[in-house]
C-alpha cells in the first residue's frame, strides 16, 4: 500500500490517538492528572490543539474535565540552589459549592520533607489574605 492510501491526520487527531494509546496501555493510569503545560511541551503542540484532544477523549469517556471546579499546577523555582526545581511539586485547588459560598481545598504535594514546614508557613500566611480579598468568611484554613 502506498502512502497515498493512508489517511492524513490533523494535529488534534494525531494527539488524540497518542493520548488514547497511552491511556489504554495504562501509561496514563486512572486518576492521573493530565497537566496541560507538560503535555504541550512533550508533544510540541498549541494549547487549543491539546484542549481539543481532551474534549475528544472526554467524548469517548476516557478523561474527565472539571472546569471551574479544579485546578492543578506544578510548583518550583528555576536557578541553582533551590531545593524545589520547577515541576517537582504539585498544587491542587478544588472548589466545591457550599450553600451561598464555595469551599476551597488546597493540597500541595511532592515537596521534600525539609521544605514542608516553610511552605506550611507560607500557605498559613497567604490563605487568610485570599479569604479577605475574596470577601468571604473563613470556616477553616487547615
Amino acid at each position: 500500500m502506498s502512502a497515498e492510501g493512508l489517511p492524513r491526520l490533523s494535529t488534534v487527531d494525531a494527539l488524540t490517538a497518542a493520548l488514547r494509546r497511552r491511556i489504554l496501555d495504562d501509561d496514563l493510569r486512572p486518576g492521573t492528572p493530565l497537566r496541560e503545560e507538560e503535555l504541550r511541551r512533550e508533544y510540541g503542540v498549541a494549547r487549543h490543539s491539546l484542549r481539543s484532544a481532551f474534549r475528544a477523549l472526554k467524548a469517548e469517556g476516557l478523561v474527565e474535565i472539571e472546569p471551574n471546579r479544579r485546578l492543578v499546577f506544578t510548583w518550583g523555582w528555576e536557578g541553582e540552589g533551590h531545593p524545589i526545581p520547577p515541576g517537582s511539586s504539585t498544587v491542587e485547588v478544588t472548589l466545591e459549592p457550599d450553600g451561598e459560598g464555595t469551599v476551597v481545598r488546597l493540597v500541595h504535594s511532592g515537596l521534600p520533607e525539609a521544605a514542608v514546614p516553610r511552605h506550611a508557613e507560607g500557605w498559613d500566611l497567604f490563605l487568610p489574605r485570599l479569604v479577605e480579598v475574596a470577601g468571604a468568611d473563613s470556616k477553616s484554613t487547615e
